[in-house]
């Protein structure tokens, strides 16, 4: 056939026009006539395949899988622009924004497709979709009901047959006004919420949906040797709801409607329903043929390839004969069982129930069908009726499938090699194979077993020579094992794993049976024979379903399956519990000899005061986590408790016994102890203060931890009365102090005693006790009560006092408490620094205010209070309660505290005399207190000062009412120093602040012989100053003055002239005429010229001799005068003469110059004159 090309639905859709349906209304005086018109059809809409889309299927091996197509995008293009013109033009008006929304949304994705898809597959799913989306899934929005009014369409005159219904159209649309009757064309009820289309034919062609198993390549698979049965997965359905005929048919043209090489589709060829709720569907069934070749189908082939066809009852088709939709296309490709089932024979190997196999390297007949059943065995297993044969390959197990395709997998997938089932015992003793059980009650322990099979088909216990026991009459699966004991026994096949392995359980309580005396078993448990007795050697026999077992010939401890069972007494099982404590123990009054009433009460009614415990010397490996644990059920171990001697015996149910002294329980009930905070070592005194609070503890300590009461009592052991009646636990104790008793159960031990305390405050005005016997002194004291600590404990026992003066020194709880004085109980402390005051030996009143302030007190270092021992020496926080007054007597400071006592130290103590700081100047003339000062050149002064402790401030100031500094408006700056620190110029300040200096520098802008006074002035931080509160700031003439006024300076300025001289030089400039020295010579002079200190200058600050070695900075100009001196003249213009032949020279040299010149010029002449004899030239030449 000859190839076409491809049609747009665009240009499809406008060969396929078709004329509307319009509905006119005619009267001629009968029913009305609905006429329509014809369609008209042009074109022929037929769409061929393309040649390169299709391979038909061969005969051979497979058939031929379709070639890929060049891309054709002309199709999804031009709807995707049929569908955007719509869009803005306003086709979708009248559709839901829901459905748009939907129809956008396609429409994007089928821009991307044409931008993205590399197959022709994916532009046509894309193309299908965007069709199916335009034409199903828009939805008309609902349409308002409007109410028309009836024409007679009659005009007056009888209508032939039934009355015509109103079928005027609406002006307004061309529709027929749905009022509910019946459809003219179909006799049903028209749907009055919905206006139709009357005269819009069906177009639209019945639309095919197929599942696939591949989407991407249109593929159904099929699998060689297995029945087809695919059912509803071809899909159609109509916009009519029903289809008149569903088909499958060859690629192209071609006329088979049956699949064929086995396989079949069904047909309809009736009407059938075909709604999206219910399709219409065609189903697959039959089974692939045989390949003619006899090879097996290969996985992948191309079958057939068939496309599906559908038409409605308004003949519009899916597919017209010779196209093909991709939407309609199939391609039957073959699924081989091995590649179905791969993932079914993966977990089947995963979960696999290996076969035991004598030698996986050479897998027997009878062990590879083994595996076969084992792999198509279980309730939906996909794998069942599938396999053909499993062989093996090497280390493979090759697995062939019916249709002869094949898979291979580890031959250690499906089997191992038989291991023989093994057995955990619970030994007491591994190294003996030991299993210990105790006399007197139930015994039990499991024997587990595993195989690596997972199960196992028996298990029993023998006894030696693999003899049976008896079984247990009445009981399944259990056996007597002689001695009280049985043991379970296992017949039929059981799990034996690692989480679930079966168990063998040995139970039973030993008993006098089978032989066994019952003196020798009484002997036994009783603990005669430590080492325990035996009850036998025992054997374990397991045998799994493939022949494994745990066997041998049950003689002796080599066997696999032995063990031994040993009876051991209860008492190396368990131990008796002894109190944690001595608290806890029960008191008695004598630990060493208790009655039998004490017994009794340490037993307990019925032993209940007897506790067990696992014993933590037992070697029973089964027990050792076990190990210090309490025994619950320790009354079903106890036989009896006694009393031998002083000792307590425990006879456990089987006759064997514990012995353990009685001091293990017991406790000799001793009296509470008291602990009084005696003051001096030696004596029973406990010193208070006076007008002080005071807190006495009184400490109680009990070896049973606790005590009933405590209390303190006076003389005789009379109690005080209570010092309110509506609080008796606090006492009157005279003198204003009271005793705080203890009345009910208080904890007494070393770490949290029971404290009674005494508290008061015994002062003149409180007491009643007369001023006159306080004490005043340090080793003064004043006897306030004597009286007695007792305490009484739960048991009874209490700290007993005779409370007499003949008893006080012997009785337990006896002591005195004291008064003493404030002073001796404090001190005035040493201050770390002293107050600085003019005369420390004579302190005046306004310097001891200030004393006062730094006085403070501490606790005495001579106190011999043992109570107070870690505070001596540590300052009195609260001191401003403890003084009455601070005051001077003489030059000595008193303290006097509350209590009237006093403390005096004196003065010099508290105060020092502060010397004032004192300032030195590089005076030039020392006498006259003057600094000279030179114009020109920088002046750098550096005046310091120094004092005993710190120099807070030093500064220069002017003379008079001038305080502040009077250099700064002449050029100089002057450093100053406040408060410790430099705020101006220059200065320094010491690291322990004893010495400062600042400095004065700068160039003066006075002339010489100007003149100013100042003075430098230090200040201490005791506010003490360098200069004398008995001078003043004066500027005065008289030099005896100045010398009275510390810092005091004159500033005489001078100028260089008067500091320097020119110095005679050692080395003169020869020059050609001294009477007329050129300015080059002058030059010359210039740098060799020096110059020195003058030696009339008084400067003492200069050294005369010392050499100016900066003269370049110091000289202005060398010039020379006309009086015949050098004169220098100096940076501030004064200046220095010297003659100026003090440094010049004749230089003679120019003129024999000028001689020598003279006669080589005439000897030359001579030498030239021709006429002349060599004679005669040597004559003239001599001349």
């Amino acid at each position: 056939m000859e190839n076409k090309p491809s049609m747009s639905r665009v240009e499809r859709l406008h060969r396929e026009k078709v004329t509307r349906y319009s509905i006119r209304k005619y009267s001629f005086g009968a029913a009305s006539v609905a006429v329509a018109a014809l369609f008209m059809f042009l074109g022929n809409g037929a769409v061929s395949v393309q040649a390169d889309q299709i391979q038909p299927v061969q005969p051979g091996d497979t058939a031929a899988a379709p070639a890929t197509p060049t891309l054709d995008k002309t199709q999804l293009e031009s709807y995707i622009s049929e569908i955007e013109t719509k869009l803005s033009n306003g086709s979708y008006d009248n559709k839901t924004e829901e459905s748009v929304a939907v129809l956008k949304a396609e429409l994007e994705s089928a821009k991307a497709t044409l931008a993205n898809a590399t197959t022709q597959a994916e532009l046509k799913k894309a193309y299908s979709k965007l069709v199916t989306t335009a034409n199903s899934k828009l939805k008309n929005k609902p349409v308002e009901k409007k109410e028309t009014p009836a024409v007679d369409t009659t005009e007056g005159k009888e209508t032939v047959g039934k009355t015509a219904e109103n079928t005027e159209k609406n002006p307004e649309s061309n529709s027929i006004e749905n009022t509910g009757s019946n459809d003219a064309r179909n006799g049903k009820a028209l749907d009055k919420n919905n206006a139709f289309r009357a005269e819009t034919a069906d177009t639209e062609r019945p639309k095919v949906s197929i599942d696939y198993d591949d989407a991407a390549s249109r593929t159904i698979w099929v699998t060689p040797t297995e029945e087809t049965n695919i059912t509803g997965r071809i899909k159609i359905t109509d916009n009519s709801g029903k289809i008149v005929k569903g088909w499958m048919q060859k690629m192209g043209s071609g006329s088979e409607t049956d699949i064929g090489y086995g396989l079949h589709n069904s047909n309809i060829d009736r009407e059938a329903t075909a709604t999206a709720d219910h399709p219409a569907t065609l189903s697959i069934t039959g089974k692939l043929q045989a390949r003619l070749n006899g090879n097996p189908w290969k996985n992948g082939s191309t079958v057939v390839s068939r496309k599906v066809r559908a038409k409605d009852a308004s003949n519009n088709e899916m597919d017209n004969e010779g196209s093909s939709d991709p939407d309609a296309q199939v391609w039957f490709k073959v699924r081989s069982q091995n590649v179905k089932y791969t993932e079914d024979l993966a977990n089947k190997a995963a979960n696999f129930d290996k076969v035991a196999v004598a030698d996986p390297a050479q897998l027997q007949q009878p062990e590879l069908d083994q595996i076969k059943a084992k792999l198509q065995e279980g309730d939906g297993n996909n794998l069942n009726g599938k396999i053909a044969t499993v062989t093996q390959s090497g280390d493979k197990v090759v697995i062939t499938y019916n249709d002869g395709t094949t898979a291979e997998r580890p031959v250690t997938d499906f089997t191992r090699v038989n291991q023989a089932p093994t057995a955990e015992f619970p030994f007491s003793n591994a190294a003996a194979k030991e299993i210990y059980v105790y006399g007197a009650e139930e015994n039990s322990f499991d024997i587990k077993i595993k195989d690596d099979s997972g199960k196992i088909s028996s298990a029993t216990v023998r006894r030696g020579g693999n003899r049976e026991f008896d079984p247990v009459p009445g009981a399944t699966n259990k056996i007597s094992t002689q001695y009280g004991y049985t043991a379970t026994t296992i017949t039929t096949e059981t799990p034996a794993t690692d989480a679930n392995p079966a168990v063998i359980t040995y139970s039973g309580t030993p008993a006098a049976t089978d032989g066994l005396k019952q003196d020798k078993l009484d002997a036994a448990t009783r603990g005669e024979t430590p080492a325990g007795l035996t009850l036998g050697w025992r054997f374990l026999r397991v045998a799994d379903a493939d022949g494994g077992e745990i066997g041998g010939s049950a003689t002796g401890a080599d066997d696999p399956g032995s063990f031994v069972v040993i009876l051991k007494p209860q008492t190396q099982k368990y131990d008796v519990t002894t109190p944690e404590n001595e608290a806890a123990k029960v008191p008695v009054a004598d630990a060493n000899n208790v009655t039998a009433e004490e017994f009794a009460k340490i037993v307990g009614a019925n032993n209940a005061n007897i506790k067990l415990h696992y014993s933590k010397t037992n070697t029973d490996a089964n027990l050792v986590a076990k190990q210090g644990q309490n025994v619950d059920d320790k009354d079903a171990k106890i036989k009896s408790v006694t009393k031998v001697d002083n000792n307590m015996v425990v006879t456990y149910k089987d006759g064997s016994t514990d012995t353990l002294p009685l001091t293990k329980f017991a406790r000799t009930n001793a009296a509470p102890t008291v602990e009084i905070p005696y003051s001096v070592e030696g004596k029973k005194d406990v010193y208070v203060y006076a007008n002080e609070d005071f807190e006495i503890p009184v400490k109680f300590t009990d070896d049973s931890g606790k005590v009933a009461s405590a209390t303190i009592k006076r003389g005789g052991n009379q109690d005080s009365p209570a010092k309110d009646a509506s609080n008796p636990d606090v006492l009157d104790n005279q003198y204003n102090t009271t005793v705080e008793k203890i009345s009910t159960e208080t904890p007494a031990t070393a770490e949290n005693p029971a404290i009674v305390k005494i508290k008061g405050n015994i002062s003149k005005d409180n007491s009643g006790i007369a001023e006159n016997k306080f004490p005043k002194e340090a080793g003064q004291e004043l006897t306030i009560v004597t009286r007695y600590a007792t305490a009484t404990d739960t048991d009874g026992a209490f700290i007993e006092n005779t409370a007499t003066s003949n008893s006080y020194a012997t009785d337990p709880g006896s002591f005195t408490i004291k008064l003493k004085a404030q002073t001796a109980k404090y001190d005035i402390k040493t201050p770390a620094t002293k107050v600085p005051v003019v005369d420390a030996n004579n302190v005046t009143e306004a310097e001891f205010n200030e004393i006062k302030k730094n006085i403070k007190i501490q606790y005495s270092t001579e106190n011999p209070d043992k109570n107070l021992a870690d505070k001596k020496g540590t300052e009195v926080e609260n001191q401003d309660d403890r003084i009455e007054s601070i005051t001077k007597d003489g030059n000595n400071v008193v303290v006097t505290y509350k209590d009237g006592s006093k403390d005096s130290r004196p003065l010099t103590d508290f105060a020092r005399t502060n010397p004032a700081p004192t300032v030195e100047l590089p005076y030039s003339n020392p006498d006259k207190k003057q600094i000279y000062v030179c114009t020109g050149e920088n002046t750098d002064l550096t005046f310091k000062a120094s004092d005993d402790a710190e120099v807070k401030d030093l500064y220069l100031r002017g003379p008079g009412g001038v305080g502040t500094d009077n250099t700064a408006g002449y050029g100089f700056t002057t450093g100053k120093i406040d408060n410790d620190v430099v705020t101006n110029g220059e200065g320094t300040v010491s690291d322990d602040k004893r010495t400062a200096t600042i400095k004065m520098t700068g160039v003066t802008t006075l002339t010489a012989p100007n003149q100013r006074t100042s003075f430098v002035v230090a200040n201490d931080n005791d506010n003490a100053s360098s200069f004398p509160t008995d001078q003043n700031f004066d500027a005065s003439t008289d030099d005896a003055v100045r010398q009275q006024k510390p810092g005091y300076v004159q500033f005489i300025v001078k100028s260089q002239t008067d500091k320097y001289d020119i110095k005679a030089p050692t080395e003169k400039v020869a020059v050609t005429d001294p009477a007329n020295v050129t300015e080059a010579e002058l030059a010359k002079i210039k740098e060799k010229l020096q110059l020195e200190h003058n030696k009339n200058n008084d400067d003492a600050n200069i050294s005369k001799d010392a050499p100016v070695t900066d003269k370049d900075a110091k000289i202005a100009s060398v010039t020379k005068d006309d009086q015949g001196n050098l004169v220098v003249t100096y940076a501030d213009g004064s200046k220095d003469t010297r003659p100026l032949s003090e440094f010049v020279t004749l230089d003679k040299q120019p003129a024999i110059d000028a001689v020598n010149k003279a006669a080589d010029k005439q000897i030359q002449a001579i030498n030239d004159n021709a006429a002349a004899t060599q004679e005669e030239k040597m004559q003239q030449s001599l001349k």
